[in-house]
């Protein structure tokens, strides 16, 4: 029988699969990256976007985009980044990187 800490099915769930599962007032779904994953993407901090609803959707945000930084400054873990966008308010930009590209994306929450 699954307990307290297990997630469906009775896999361990772990803080970064909450984190990953919650899409928070952004409506994003993040998670670390992995180191090989960090090196094949040639980065050295960032959040992997899983999913994308809500005002990170409309603002063009798409899975598999990395979330370098909230206005300006680097993002280095789940907790970091909740309150770099709570900080944030209504309005911030992210750098994300995509493919080989990067580029700040202006995020509006109404």
């Amino acid at each position: 029988m699954p307990g307290p800490d297990d997630g469906p099915w009775g896999i361990p769930f772990t803080v970064q699969d909450f984190a990953a599962a919650t899409t928070g007032k952004l409506g994003l779904a993040l998670r670390p990256l992995a180191a090989a994953e960090a090196r094949e993407l040639d980065v050295a901090n960032g959040l992997l976007v899983e999913r994308a609803d809500g005002a990170a959707a409309r603002a063009g945000l798409q899975r598999g985009d990395v979330v370098l930084a909230v206005n300006g400054e680097p993002v280095f873990s789940l907790e970091q980044f909740r309150g770099l966008v709570s900080r944030a308010g209504s309005r911030m930009a992210l750098l994300i990187q995509r493919g080989d590209s990067r580029l700040f994306v202006p995020v509006r929450i109404s």
